[in-house]
């Protein structure tokens, strides 16, 4: 009987928190909840937007939340790890153990060095956790990018940098924009999703990765398409807003075994690392709450 490999994505609405939450500045809360260093200064600073901002907080905020509710450890006492943008590519960091080292190597996975996957996108963050599995989420707004007329206008305009010809012709057969759109979004977050969990980001170009109509994916080796069922699972899901504005996402489970070494070194060659085997991926979605969750936690 095949069991199920379960993982949760939490996820924050940021426009939940400009209509219902009173609360100090951008720059006080990160005082308050971050650790006072320059590089979390400049992680929420160096964007213009107020909502890029909030983004931007709540993902610095959301693995602190999770160390925070699993060890009792104040948020601004958790050092999380991330990967910094490489010369090679490397767009979106992804993010490793939640403190250099583990409090206790008796503790389980979930304590010591579990991992973390973040994306956000037009006010939505969502946050893939998982203790022994690399891991890798995507999140897309399905919405056509304001500066095209159509959802083929755009497709068209991005297929050399992301589709394959089985994969643009497959999207081409749907005639409605919305289900064009769709498609796209399905790929391009199973894609970016693999590129986060195996640890190469945009290094690994999206054109040498292919996903099929059920979901699986294969990378381009050799000149040759191969499989990555061995050592990966993907698994699409859908967030909604009270708007009626959706989010197409995707999450990547992989063996560690089988991600960049750059990126699994912090973990003690001892410590568990299972092989995939036969299993799904069953997600759990946590929707949290700014003002109940992230704002005013129990952190000391």
């Amino acid at each position: 009987m095949m069991t199920s490999l379960r993982l949760d994505v939490y996820y924050v609405d940021v426009h939940e928190w400009r209509q219902n939450v009173s609360e100090p500045s951008i720059v006080d809360l990160r005082r308050a909840k971050l650790p006072d260093t320059d590089v979390e200064d400049r992680k929420v600073d160096q964007y213009i937007q107020e909502e890029d901002k909030r983004m931007c907080l709540v993902s610095r905020l959301l693995p602190r939340y999770f160390v925070n509710k699993a060890t009792g450890i104040p948020f601004r006492e958790v050092n999380v790890m991330n990967r910094e943008r490489r010369q090679q590519g490397m767009f979106k960091p992804v993010y490793g153990p939640p403190y250099t080292k583990p409090l206790d190597t008796s503790k389980s996975a979930w304590v010591a060095y579990p991992s973390f996957s973040i994306s956000h996108d037009n006010g939505m963050v969502a946050m893939a956790v998982h203790p022994s599995y690399g891991v890798g989420v995507d999140i897309q707004c399905l919405a056509l990018p304001r500066i095209y007329d159509s959802a083929r206008q755009f497709i068209d305009e991005m297929r050399g940098d992301v589709l394959n010809e089985n994969e643009y012709g497959f999207i081409a057969s749907h005639t409605a924009d919305e289900d064009r759109l769709r498609e796209f979004y399905r790929i391009w977050t199973a894609k970016e999703s693999y590129q986060k969990c195996v640890g190469l980001g945009f290094a690994l170009p999206m054109t040498e990765l292919e996903v099929d109509q059920s979901g699986d994916i294969s990378r381009l080796e050799g000149g040759k398409w191969a499989s990555q069922r061995s050592g990966f699972r993907l698994k699409s899901f859908t967030l909604g807003r009270s708007d009626g504005t959706e989010f197409v996402g995707c999450v990547c489970v992989g063996e560690l075994s089988a991600c960049d070494p750059s990126w699994t070194c912090y973990r003690p060659k001892e410590w568990p690392s299972p092989s995939m085997g036969p299993d799904g991926v069953v997600i759990s979605l946590r929707p949290l709450s700014v003002s109940e969750n992230l704002l005013t936690p129990t952190d000391a």
